[in-house]
């Protein structure tokens, strides 16, 4: 099985989404804000994160297609 979204929570700004793993544990949470994209791994109190261009950049430049 592959990974999987969990838990979601929406909030006035942004959105928290858990990232699962094939077990079911989580393994980190994605927040989706309406100018970035960021990243925590799970137990991290750091935010990683790029612009929406940077990462829409990043996604056509590198990312694999798929259907």
């Amino acid at each position: 099985m592959a990974n999987q979204l969990g838990r979601c929570k929406q909030y006035k700004n942004h959105l928290d989404l858990a990232l699962l793993d094939s077990s079911g544990k989580k393994i980190g949470e994605f927040r989706l804000k309406p100018n970035r994209i960021l990243w925590a791994s799970k137990g991290q109190k750091v935010w990683r994160g790029k612009s929406l261009r940077r990462f829409k950049k990043f996604m056509e430049d590198g990312g694999k297609q798929t259907t």
